[in-house]
C-alpha cells in the first residue's frame, strides 16, 4: 500500500485522490479475500501513480516557492507518516505469528519482518519467488510490504534526483520531464524483459516498476495544463474504466507487469488529469464514504494481509463469511490505528516544528522492528522437540540376499518392467522359488524390509528425538546439484554434470525438471556403488516431454524448448544406455502463442511420445519413473505444529498418489516398449504415506523429497537400475 502525502496544490484535489485511494485498496482487499476482481491486484498499480503524482507536485510546489528541497524535511515527513503506523503492524504481525502459528512459519516472519524494517521487503521477496526450491512456500503473512518497499526505495532517491536535475535546469517542467521520460522509458523496457523472462522479479523490483511512479510523476508536470486536453471529463470515465477492466478481466495468466499494467496505468493518469472538471469522475470519486475508506487505506492495506493469511493457516478453506468479517475486522482496526496513531503522530506539534525529532522517531522504530525480528528469528531458528520417542537409527538399506525357497517374498507387479511396485500386498510373505533377477530382489526387500518400516512409521503417532534432518534444517536438506545442475529458468545449455565414475562405459543419465533432480541422491549413491556414470540433464520448471510450456502462468519459456532439444541430441548422440525421465505433469500450463491451457492426456501422452521416438532410434533404453507422492503441505510446519500427533500429517495414499498419471504412463511405456516403474511402494504401506520413515523426514517441500531420504533410496535404485541394464546375477 502506498502513501499518497498531501495534496498537490490545494484542498480541492484531496476528494479524488482519497477516492482513487479508496477504490484501489477496495479492489485489492476483495481480490485477496476471493470475493472476485481476479485482476484487483492492479490497484496497487494505482497507488503507483497516485503517489508519484502527489510527492512529485509536493516537491515541485516547495523548489517553486523556496528555490530549493529542503530533504531533511522530506524524510522527517514520510518518517512521521509512514512508520509509526507500519511499526504497530509489524510487531503486532510478529507477536500473532509466534502465538498463533508453527514455530517454522513463525521464524518465516522473523525473517521477513527484518527486511520489511529494512525497506527491502521486495528484494527479498523477489529473491524468495525466484527460488525455485522456495516457491512453493504458503505466502508470508508480510508479503505485501514490497510495494511499501518499492516506494519507500522511490523516496529515498526521487528528491535528490529532481533536486540534482532542476540545479543543472532553469525550466522545472521541461527538466522535470526529461527525467521522467527518461526514467520511464527505462524502467518500462526493463520491466517489460524481466516480466518475460524472470517474473518474480519482474513483479517485485523497484527498477521494473519505477515507470509507473514516473507516469504519475508526469501527471504533476502536466497539472496546470490539464484544463488544455479535449474532453476531459470523458477521458477521465475513461480511466475508470481501464483501471475497472484490468480489475476484473485481468488475472493470474496475465503477464504483469509487462504492457498489462500500462492499462491501469495509463487510467490513472486520465483520471488524475480530469479532476476539477465538473463532469469528471471526481463527483463519485467525492463521496464521503469512499473519502472515509481512502483517508484509512494506508492502515486498511498493512493490517488485513497479515489477518487473512493467518485465517488461511489457522483454518483449512475458511467460508466467505470468515473471510468478509476478517476483513471487516481489519478495517476496524485500521481505524483505530489511525485515530490513535497516524493522525496524531503525523501533526504531533513537537515533531512538525523539528525534522531531528522526526528523523529521530523513524530511526527508533526502525530499530525496534529490527531488534524485535532478530529476536523472534533467534528464538525459532533451532526447533526442537521431546516427545521421549527415539527412532531406531536411520536403518541401512541393503540388497536383500538370494533367499532359500523357504523364505523369499514375493508380490505382485505393476510395472511393465518384470518387477514392478510391490504394491500394498507386498508385506504379505509367501513361499516360492528364489528369486533370478534382480528385479526379484528389489521386489523381496521392499517387501520384507521397506514396507514393515514404513508401516510401522506411519503408525507412530510421536515425533522422533532424533529426527534427520532436523526441523529447522529440513527445508534446505536438497541435492547440492540443485544450483549447479538445474538450470535457470534463462539457461538453455547444460554443463557436463557428470557424476559417479565418470570414466566408465556404463552411463545412466537422469533427464525432467526438478522432480527429476530429487532422485539424483539415490541415482547416485547407485552409481558410486557400481562404478557407472551418471549424466544430469534438468532444468528448471521443464518437463522431459516435448511440449511448449508456459513460464509459471503468464509467460512463455522458450528457453524450455531450447533447452530440451539440446538435452535430447545431447543424449542421442552419447554412449548413454539408460535414461530415466520423470518430470511433475500436474505443475505445467501449455503455451499456445503465448497464452496458458491445459495439458489433457492425449496430449501428454504426444509429448512423451516426441522426447521417446528419437531416444529409442539411437538404441536408447527408456525409464519412465512415476512421481513421488505430493504432500500438499511444508511438512516441517505440519511436524513443528503436531510433533505428539504425526498421524495428522500422515498423506492419504489415494490423495497424494497420481493414480490416473501411473495409470498413463504404464500404459504409453507399454505400447512405446519402454519401461515403467511405479516408486509409491517406497512411501507408502497400504492406505497412508507417512511424514517420517524410520528416524528420516521424508519431503523437501510441498512436491519433493529432500535429499537424506533420496540417498536412502539407493539401494533400491541400484537393484532397478541393474535389472534394467541386464547386469548378470551373482
Amino acid at each position: 500500500m502506498i502513501d499518497t502525502g498531501a495534496p498537490p496544490s490545494s484542498a480541492e484535489i484531496l476528494p479524488e485522490i482519497e477516492g482513487m485511494r479508496a477504490l484501489a485498496v477496495l479492489v485489492v482487499l476483495l481480490y485477496h479475500a476471493h470475493f472476485g476482481f481476479s485482476g484487483g491486484y492492479i490497484g496497487v498499480d494505482v497507488f503507483f501513480v497516485v503517489s508519484g503524482f502527489l510527492i512529485t507536485s509536493l516537491l515541485k510546489r516547495e523548489h517553486e516557492a523556496t528555490g530549493r528541497i529542503r530533504l531533511r524535511r522530506f524524510y522527517a515527513r514520510r518518517a512521521r507518516r509512514l512508520l509509526p503506523a507500519a511499526t504497530l503492524v509489524l510487531l503486532t504481525t510478529l507477536l500473532l505469528a509466534n502465538r498463533l502459528l508453527s514455530p517454522v512459519r513463525a521464524h518465516q516472519t522473523a525473517v521477513d519482518a527484518a527486511f520489511a524494517g529494512g525497506f527491502v521487503a521486495n528484494f527479498h521477496f523477489a529473491s524468495v519467488g525466484a527460488d525455485y526450491l522456495q516457491a512453493t512456500q504458503p505466502p508470508s503473512l508480510l508479503q505485501h510490504w514490497w510495494s511499501l518497499a518499492v516506494e519507500e526505495q522511490f523516496y529515498l532517491v526521487w528528491p535528490g534526483l529532481l533536486a540534482i536535475t532542476w540545479w543543472l535546469g532553469r525550466r522545472i517542467a521541461r527538466s522535470g520531464l526529461i527525467v521522467c521520460f527518461a526514467v520511464a522509458a527505462t524502467s518500462f523496457a526493463i520491466g517489460l524483459r524481466l516480466t518475460r523472462h524472470n517474473p518474480s522479479w519482474g513483479y517485485f523490483a523497484t527498477w521494473s516498476r519505477g515507470w509507473e511512479l514516473a507516469l504519475g510523476a508526469i501527471c504533476a508536470f502536466l497539472w496546470s495544463w490539464r484544463h488544455r486536453m479535449p474532453s476531459r471529463a470523458i477521458s477521465g470515465w475513461c480511466g475508470v474504466a481501464a483501471i475497472a477492466y484490468s480489475a476484473i478481466r485481468f488475472n493470474s495468466l496475465t503477464p504483469f507487469p509487462g504492457t498489462a499494467a500500462l492499462v491501469p496505468v495509463l487510467g490513472s493518469m486520465l483520471v488524475i488529469l480530469s479532476i476539477g472538471d465538473p463532469r469528471s469522475p471526481g463527483r463519485v470519486l467525492s463521496h464521503k464514504p469512499l473519502q472515509w475508506v481512502g483517508g484509512r487505506s494506508y492502515g486498511i492495506y498493512l493490517w488485513h494481509w497479515p489477518l487473512l493469511i493467518i485465517l488461511n493457516d489457522r483454518i483449512a478453506s475458511p467460508t466467505a463469511a470468515w473471510r468478509a468479517g476478517t476483513l471487516a475486522l481489519s478495517i476496524a482496526i485500521a481505524a483505530l490505528t489511525y485515530w490513535l496513531i497516524e493522525d496524531p503522530v503525523r501533526h504531533l506539534p513537537a515533531l512538525v516544528r523539528s525534522a531531528g525529532a522526526s528523523l529521530a522517531l523513524g530511526a527508533t522504530t526502525v530499530a525496534m522492528v529490527l531488534g524485535a525480528a532478530s529476536i523472534a528469528s533467534a528464538a525459532t531458528t533451532d526447533i526442537h522437540f521431546t516427545t521421549g520417542f527415539t527412532a531406531p537409527a536411520k536403518p541401512t538399506a541393503r540388497v536383500a540376499p538370494t533367499p532359500t525357497a523357504d523364505t523369499i517374498a514375493t508380490a505382485p507387479t505393476t510395472g511393465s518392467v518384470p518387477f514392478g511396485s510391490a504394491g500394498a500386498e507386498a508385506a504379505d510373505v509367501t513361499t516360492t522359488t528364489a528369486p533370478t533377477s534382480w528385479g526379484d530382489q528389489l521386489t523381496a526387500s521392499i517387501a520384507t524390509q521397506l514396507q514393515p518400516l514404513i508401516a510401522n512409521s506411519a503408525a507412530q503417532d510421536l515425533l522422533p528425538d532424533n529426527i534427520t534432518p532436523s526441523i529447522s534444517r529440513q527445508r534446505a536438506d536438497h541435492p547440492s546439484i540443485y544450483s549447479d545442475c538445474l538450470l535457470t529458468f534463462s539457461q538453455s545449455t547444460s554443463p557436463a554434470c557428470e557424476f559417479g565414475d565418470v570414466t566408465s562405459a556404463t552411463s545412466v543419465a537422469i533427464m525432467g525438471d526438478s522432480h527429476a533432480v530429487q532422485w539424483f541422491p539415490g541415482v547416485e549413491a547407485a552409481a558410486l556403488a557400481n562404478h557407472w556414470k551418471l549424466v544430469v540433464l534438468t532444468k528448471r520448471a521443464c518437463p522431459a516431454a516435448t511440449v511448449s510450456v508456459m513460464l509459471g502462468k503468464a509467460a512463455p519459456y522458450p528457453a524450455c524448448d531450447q533447452w530440451r532439444a539440446r538435452a535430447l541430441a545431447r543424449i542421442a548422440a552419447s554412449d548413454i544406455k539408460l535414461v530415466i525421465i520423470t518430470s511433475w505433469r500436474r505443475g505445467y500450463l501449455g503455451n499456445a502463442d503465448g497464452s496458458g491451457y491445459s495439458i489433457g492426456d492425449r496430449q501428454w501422452r504426444d509429448a512423451l511420445t516426441r522426447s521417446v521416438v528419437p531416444l529409442q532410434a539411437a538404441g536408447k533404453k527408456v525409464l519412465f519413473l512415476a512421481d513421488t507422492p505430493m504432500a500438499h503441505q511444508q511438512m516441517d510446519a505440519c511436524m513443528s505444529s503436531h510433533p505428539q500427533h504425526m498421524t495428522l500429517c500422515t498423506l492419504v495414499r489415494n490423495r497424494s498418489v497420481d493414480v490416473s498419471e501411473r495409470d498413463l504412463e504404464r500404459d504409453l511405456a507399454s505400447s512405446l516398449g519402454v519401461e515403467y516403474y511405479d516408486t509409491s511402494d517406497w512411501f507408502c504401506a497400504g492406505t497412508v504415506c507417512p511424514a517420517v520413515v524410520g528416524n528420516m523426514a521424508v519431503y523437501l517441500d510441498t512436491n519433493h523429497i529432500n535429499n537424506t531420504y533420496g540417498t536412502y533410496l539407493g539401494t533400491y535404485f541400484e537393484l532397478l537400475i541393474k535389472q534394467l541394464l541386464g547386469v548378470p546375477v551373482g
